[in-house]
């Protein structure tokens, strides 16, 4: 059955939040984010992903990556994705190190047709009823993702920049 698909950035224009932490043990951010991700976005263990966790320890900085994310059924249409990727060094001696945090989030909408009677239908309650839910799906995402950021930022001691 083909299907009408409909994905937006929550974070739009930018694409995406970045956080930068310098400072004592850097790593620990691996022990953090999947509970930090699961709390936010009210979901269990099997819709969370960690996509790719590396560490390098062959040189010194340590250098390593990560790459989590997270999926919620908003309603029988619409899903929620939150995705969570670090990069980062830290000193094997001193603990010492940086990392660069980047916090996405995307709202999928998919509806199943048969006919092109449903497709023009389906086009038409998109755009007419269906579009104030997802606008309002996606104020609820950001202030998912503003809860993440502070939760990052109150565990690290980091403040916000004036804006």
């Amino acid at each position: 059955m083909p299907t009408i698909g409909i994905a937006t950035n929550i974070l739009a224009p930018a694409g995406s939040k970045t956080v930068q932490y310098v400072g004592p043990r850097p790593g620990r951010i691996f022990k953090l984010i999947p509970d930090m991700i699961k709390t936010t976005m009210g979901i269990s263990s099997g819709s969370f992903w960690e996509d790719e966790i590396r560490w390098d320890a062959s040189s010194n900085p340590v250098s390593f990556y990560g790459l989590w994310r997270g999926k919620k059924g908003l309603d029988a249409l619409t899903k929620l994705w939150f995705e969570v990727e670090v990069r980062g060094t830290q000193d094997s001696k001193t603990k010492d190190g940086d990392i660069s945090l980047k916090l996405k989030g995307k709202i999928e909408t998919k509806v199943g047709y048969k006919t092109i009677i449903d497709k023009g239908l389906i086009l038409v309650y998109q755009r007419m009823f269906y579009k104030n839910q997802r606008l309002n799906y996606i104020e609820e995402a950001n202030r998912k993702i503003q809860i993440l950021e502070d939760m990052i930022r109150e565990e690290f001691n980091l403040m916000r920049k004036e804006q």
